[in-house]
C-alpha cells in the first residue's frame, strides 16, 4: 500500500487537522465553549497539559466552527513559532516576529499605504501587514492562533520582546507613533484617513502548556490584558472517550484506509481504564489515540480483524513499545539502527522534543525523503510546514517520549553487555598467550636439558672405551640423566594442566559473576535481559567444561607436600562443586 495515499480513522501522536474535523469526537461542549469565548473575546489563552488534545480542539474543533459560523467574512492564520538550532546569521533572521510576519504578509497591498512603510525599517511592520489584510475585507475578523506558544520562550529576551511589543501596537494603538508623519497624513482623502483610522478586529489564541503557562507574564508589559481569560483543556470524561473510541470506527466513509470496525465492551472498558492516569483518574486524548491508531493499523489493517475483543488486543501494556517497534520495522532493516538512534538521540534530548528541517535531517543524518514520509505517515514524526516554506520534523507526541527512551536503555543495556563480553574474550586471547609462552618456556627448557644430556651420553660413550671405569660411571650418569629427563618432561605436564585449571577456575568464576548480573535484571523485573546474560554464562561454562577435560578430574598435578596436596584437591572439589551448581541453576532459569 501507498502510504501517501493512507487516511486512518484515529490520527495516533498526531494532533488533528482541519481536514478531520469529523473524526474529532467527545469534545462538542469544550468546541462550544472555548468558540463562544474567542468570538467575545479580544485575547484568549487555552492552557491545559500535554495529551490532552489542544492542537486538536483548535484545528479540528474551533476553526471549523468559525468557517461554519462566519463562512467567507473570516481571515485566521496558525503560527508555530519554532526555534531550531542555528547559526548567529540564522538567529538572527528566524526570530519570532519574522516567522509571525511571513505568516501575516499579503501581496495585495494598498498603494496609497506604501508611503508608510519604510522598507529598511522592522519596527511597526505587523502592524502595517494587518492594515493590508483588514483592506481586503474591512469586517472580517482577523484570528491569529499561536500553538505550542511555550516555543516562544526558547528565544532570548530582545527576539521575546520584540515580538510582543509588535503584537501590543495592533491590539492598543490605532496608529503608531512612528506612522503619524503630517506629511503623509495631510496627503490622505477622507476615506482614506477613515481607514486608517479603523481599528482592525484582530483576535489573539494562545495555547500553551499548562506547566508553562507562568511564563506567560513575560509578556504582560506589552499585553496588560493576557491573562484574564483563560480556558483550561481538561482530560477527557469517560463518556466522551467512550465516543472518541467507538464512534470513528463505525464511519462508512469510503476514503478511510480500514474498513469499518467495531469493539468489545470489555476491550472499550480495559483502555479507558489503562489510559486513566493513576493519581487522577484523568484521561489523555493522545494516549487514547495512540492506542485506538495501533489497533486500527495493526489489527485491523494488517491482521484483518473487524471485531476487536480482549484476546485480539492481547497485552494492552505493550501497545506503546509495540507501536514504536512496528514502526521501525516499516523500514529497510539495515538502517531501522540508524534511524532508531538518531530518533532516540537528536530528536529528544534532555526529556524533550527537538525539531528539525526536513533539508537539515536529510543533509546531516542520511536519511532519506521516502523513510522520512513513511514515519511521518506513521505519526512517529511529525511534520508541519513554517511560516518561512520549511518543512519540520518533530516527535509527534511528548507520549511517545517514555517509550523511546525506555527502547534507548534497552539498546545501551545490549551494547554494554556485547562491549562485557568483548572484554572477556580479551582476557580470555591474553590468557591463552601468557599460557603458551608458559609452555614454550618449558619446551625450552626440556629441549636445553636433553641436548645437554645427549652430549653428556655421547661424551662418556667414547671415553668408555678408554675407560672401563669411567664407563661404568658415565652409564650411570646416563641413566640418571634419563631419569631426570623424565622428570622434566611431567614438570611439563604438570605445569601444562596447572595452567589449564586457573583457566578452568577463570571461566567459571566469570560465568557465575555473569549469572548474578542476570539475576540482579531479573529480580528488577527485566526478565528478557537477565535471559540473555544466562545465555552467556552457560556458553561460558560449556567452554569450561572442555578445558577440564585436559587435567584428571581428581588432581591438577602432583606435589612431594602433603599440605598442597590437600589444598589442590580443596580447589580442585570446590571449582567443580561450583560448576556443577552454575550449570544446575542456569539450566533452570532458561
Amino acid at each position: 500500500m501507498n502510504v501517501g495515499t493512507s487516511v486512518y480513522r484515529y490520527p495516533g501522536v498526531m494532533p488533528f487537522t482541519t481536514s478531520q474535523k469529523n473524526l474529532f469526537m467527545g469534545r462538542s461542549k469544550d468546541i462550544e465553549d472555548f468558540y463562544q469565548l474567542i468570538f467575545i473575546k479580544q485575547i484568549v489563552v487555552l492552557y491545559g497539559k500535554s495529551g490532552y488534545g489542544k492542537s486538536s480542539l483548535i484545528n479540528a474543533g474551533v476553526i471549523p466552527k468559525l468557517i461554519k459560523e462566519l463562512g467567507g467574512n473570516l481571515k485566521y492564520f496558525s503560527i508555530r513559532l519554532y526555534h531550531q538550532q542555528q547559526t548567529f546569521a540564522e538567529e538572527v533572521y528566524n526570530t519570532p516576529l519574522n516567522t509571525l510576519l511571513a505568516a501575516t504578509q499579503t501581496t495585495d497591498t494598498l498603494d496609497w499605504m506604501q508611503a508608510f512603510c519604510d522598507t529598511n525599517r522592522q519596527k511597526g511592520m505587523f502592524w502595517y501587514y494587518i492594515k493590508q489584510q483588514q483592506a481586503q475585507n474591512p469586517k472580517a475578523p482577523i484570528f491569529l492562533f499561536f500553538d505550542q506558544f511555550e516555543e516562544l520562550f526558547t528565544y532570548n529576551e530582545p527576539a521575546i520582546e520584540e515580538f510582543a511589543n509588535e503584537l501590543g501596537m495592533v491590539l492598543y494603538q490605532t496608529i503608531p507613533d512612528f506612522f503619524r508623519k503630517k506629511e503623509l497624513l495631510s496627503s490622505l482623502n477622507e476615506e482614506q484617513l477613515a481607514f486608517l483610522y479603523e481599528k482592525p478586529q484582530v483576535k489573539l489564541v494562545f495555547s500553551i502548556r499548562a506547566d508553562r503557562l507562568s511564563l506567560i507574564n513575560r509578556l504582560l508589559k506589552y499585553l496588560p490584558n493576557l491573562l484574564q481569560n483563560c480556558y483550561e483543556l481538561d482530560a477527557l470524561k469517560d463518556r466522551d472517550a467512550l465516543t472518541a473510541i467507538i464512534e470513528p470506527a463505525q464511519l462508512s466513509d469510503e476514503i478511510f484506509t480500514t474498513p469499518r470496525f467495531s469493539f468489545s465492551p470489555t476491550v472499550v472498558e480495559q483502555i479507558i481504564s489503562h489510559v486513566k492516569n493513576s493519581r487522577n483518574q484523568k484521561i489523555e486524548t493522545t494516549t487514547l489515540q495512540i492506542i485506538c491508531r495501533y489497533i486500527e493499523e495493526e489489527l485491523v489493517l494488517q491482521q484483518g480483524h473487524t471485531y476487536i475483543n480482549e484476546q485480539v488486543l492481547g497485552n494492552i501494556n505493550t501497545i506503546f513499545y509495540d507501536y514504536y517497534h512496528a514502526t521501525l520495522k516499516k523500514l529497510p532493516t539495515d538502517v531501522v539502527d540508524t534511524v532508531s538512534k538518531i530518533i532516540e538521540t537528536k530528536f529528544i534530548q534532555n526529556g524533550q522534543r527537538i525539531p528539525f528541517e526536513e533539508s537539515y535531517i536529510i543533509q546531516e543524518y542520511k536519511i532519506p525523503k521516502a523513510y522520512l514520509l513513511l514515519l511521518e505517515q506513521s505519526t512517529l514524526l511529525r511534520k508541519e510546514q513554517d511560516s518561512y516554506g520549511r518543512f519540520i520534523y518533530e516527535i509527534g507526541h511528548d507520549s511517545m517520549i517514555e517509550p523511546i527512551l525506555k527502547d534507548a536503555q534497552k539498546r545501551l543495556a545490549k551494547e554494554a553487555i556485547d562491549q562485557e563480553l568483548a572484554r572477556m574474550q580479551a582476557e580470555n586471547e591474553v590468557l591463552k598467550i601468557k599460557r603458551q609462552k608458559l609452555f614454550t618456556k618449558i619446551s625450552v627448557v626440556v629441549a636445553i636439558v636433553m641436548i645437554f644430556l645427549t652430549g653428556l651420553s655421547i661424551y662418556s660413550w667414547k671415553n668408555a672405551q678408554r675407560n672401563e671405569t669411567l664407563a661404568r660411571k658415565s652409564e650411570n650418569l646416563a641413566q640418571e640423566s634419563e631419569q631426570k629427563a623424565k622428570i622434566s618432561e611431567k614438570l611439563a605436564k604438570k605445569n601444562e594442566a596447572k595452567a589449564n585449571f586457573a583457566l578452568f577456575q577463570f571461566e567459571v568464576e566469570k560465568a557465575n559473576r555473569i549469572k548474578i548480573q542476570g539475576d540482579n535484571l531479573k529480580a528488577n523485573a527485566d526478565k528478557q535481559l537477565a535471559k540473555e546474560y544466562y545465555r552467556n554464562a552457560s556458553a561460558i561454562l560449556k567452554k569450561a567444561a572442555i578445558i577440564y577435560q585436559s587435567f584428571p578430574p581428581q588432581m591438577p598435578y602432583v606435589t612431594s607436600s602433603t599440605a598442597k596436596v590437600n589444598v589442590i584437591k580443596s580447589d580442585s572439589v570446590q571449582s567443580m562443586s561450583m560448576f556443577k551448581q552454575l550449570q544446575e541453576q542456569l539450566k533452570n532459569s532458561l
